[in-house]
């Protein structure tokens, strides 16, 4: 379609003239989201033997164009937005409402209040000047049968300090419009709903929506090793898979995925960041229901 256009195209622009041309039929909700997925994942995984290329912001073209003169995009690095974003943190002495200490805790504290009451919404940039608040992250750990879904981190990540490491979960800073699915989070078979999910994981994982995961809350992990580490609580739920039907999203840049064994893991812990040498450790890397 590429090469018949002469052009480059967003995935939407690649989806609708390949389904007039008769060249593809979809069933699926968002077919130009899962277009864009299969080429970046393709440029990403493949590189220079890619026959795709970026020409630009969400545009893609053939890699042999270079030779008449189109020049490869590289897309921007996102620390600056993610720094203006606004995100949930608790106060630094609320933390043992929650938490007994450093470690990863499958039966949190709770004493009668959420973390849904006692968060509230602070400019990234700002809370991570501020050591009386404590971010909250969340963190997914995703099974497939008996194994678990791990990545390396690349260096088009931020948080030089952990590239080059392996990570067992996936997530991210939880902002303001997550507040309604913390409320029942302490709940043994909490279900936190696909939407939220599908929110906190779209940059680095697609799954079919026909296919939902079964999600479980599994524990909370609090780890003051590293300074960086003191200012988060990670909250964190197993994400169990019907099939091995997901695609690699664009902006994850996650490299070397793999569907390894718990015992395979545990051989290989030094590889691994810190969050997840400690889940490793406390001996529930299998989903908790």
């Amino acid at each position: 379609m590429l090469n018949q256009a002469g052009e480059s195209l967003s995935a939407r622009e690649i989806v609708a003239r390949a389904l007039d041309a008769g060249l593809i039929r979809t069933r699926g909700k968002t077919p130009a989201q899962t277009m864009k997925a299969k080429l970046s994942t393709d440029i990403l995984t493949r590189r220079e033997a890619s026959a795709f290329m970026r020409t630009g912001p969400a545009r893609f073209g053939l890699r042999r164009w270079r030779q008449g003169g189109t020049r490869e995009f590289a897309a921007p690095r996102f620390q600056r937005a993610l720094l203006d974003e606004r995100v949930l943190a608790v106060a630094r002495n609320e933390l043992a409402l929650f938490v007994p200490g450093p470690g990863f805790w499958s039966e949190p504290l709770s004493g009668g209040t959420t973390l849904a009451a006692v968060a509230k919404p602070v400019q990234r940039r700002q809370a991570e000047q501020r050591w009386d608040l404590v971010q909250l992250v969340s963190g997914f750990v995703v099974h497939f049968r008996r194994s678990i879904l791990t990545y390396k981190r690349s260096r088009r990540l931020p948080e030089s300090r952990l590239h080059g490491s392996y990570s067992l979960f996936f997530g991210g800073h939880l902002n303001p419009g997550d507040i309604p699915a913390l409320f029942d989070i302490f709940r043994p078979q909490a279900d936190v709903g696909f939407t939220f999910l599908a929110r906190e994981l779209e940059e680095e994982l697609i799954f079919p929506r026909s296919q939902m995961p079964a999600v479980y809350f599994k524990g909370l992990l609090y780890d003051d090793s590293q300074s960086i580490s003191q200012q988060h609580l990670g909250i964190f739920y197993d994400v169990v898979l019907g099939g091995r039907d997901f695609l690699v999203g664009e902006r994850g840049f996650l490299m070397d995925l793999r569907l390894e064994t718990p015992k395979t893991i545990l051989q290989r812990r030094d590889e691994f960041e810190n969050w997840s040498q400690l889940l490793i450790d406390s001996g529930l890397l299998l989903p908790r229901r």
